[in-house]
């Protein structure tokens, strides 16, 4: 039996979390779970409710997220987990987000949780004295789509740079919201493939590392539809 991962909720942690978002002047926090399949989802909470929210948690449907539960035990709570409270560049100004864990009405820690059983394993190994970096090779394309017909962007390929790679502005400003973020960018630049771009940041633990894929993949492609272009981490689309 597992159990939910220790939060620094209805004590520490909710008088700092409520000063950074006075601070920003924030309005919303985005609370973000994640699926069984990898994938964020996400509901936008008010500012003024975001105390409760940090002490007790959130209500939402389990039976609408993939892979979570069946539609009679759909009943969840989410928990912000105050360490990852950020304030991201990429995002509309006034908004926030927080990573959560997932609890069943009672409390006890929804066996269906990524996040959290991720969580759990960190802890483990650590109290045997281990610990558990990683470090991924995340790789995506820029794509356009005129009438339907969707095609790479740029001519370039390995190595290239402009003007056969045409998006330094999107990856330049890409690269800065990450630093932004906390990232520690390492090499950038353009792949084999026709389109195909790799940024490259510095390893961490492996709970802090999942939360920045999902952090990198929502930058590059809110960054690329500001630019008029797509980004997509599907292998080999072409």
């Amino acid at each position: 039996m597992w159990s939910m991962p220790a939060r620094l909720t209805n004590g520490d942690a909710v008088e700092p979390i409520m000063e950074l978002v006075a601070r920003h002047d924030i309005k919303y926090v985005r609370l973000i779970v994640i699926d069984a399949l990898g994938g964020p989802r996400a509901m936008l909470v008010p500012e003024y409710n975001i105390r409760d929210a940090l002490t007790h948690g959130v209500a939402f449907d389990g039976s609408s997220v993939p892979g979570y539960a069946e539609i009679n035990r759909s009943d969840l709570n989410l928990h912000p987990d105050p360490a990852t409270f950020l304030v991201p560049m990429w995002e509309t100004p006034g908004i926030a987000l927080m990573f959560c864990y997932v609890s069943n009405p009672d409390g006890t820690p929804f066996a269906g949780d990524p996040r959290g059983r991720l969580k759990v394993t960190v802890d483990e190994l650590e109290k045997e004295g281990y610990g558990f970096n990683t470090g991924p090779e995340l790789e995506y394309f820029y794509v356009t789509n005129q009438g339907g017909v969707v095609a790479p962007f740029g001519k370039g390929g390995y190595f290239d740079l402009p003007p056969l790679d045409p998006t330094e502005d999107v990856k330049l400003e890409t690269l800065m919201v990450l630093e932004a973020a906390g990232f520690m960018l390492d090499r950038v630049h353009h792949e084999a493939a026709t389109g195909q771009q790799e940024i490259n940041f510095r390893y961490s633990d492996a709970l802090k590392t999942a939360d920045n894929v999902i952090l990198y993949k929502l930058a590059v492609k809110t960054i690329a539809e500001k630019h008029e272009t797509m980004a997509t981490f599907m292998p080999k689309p072409f």
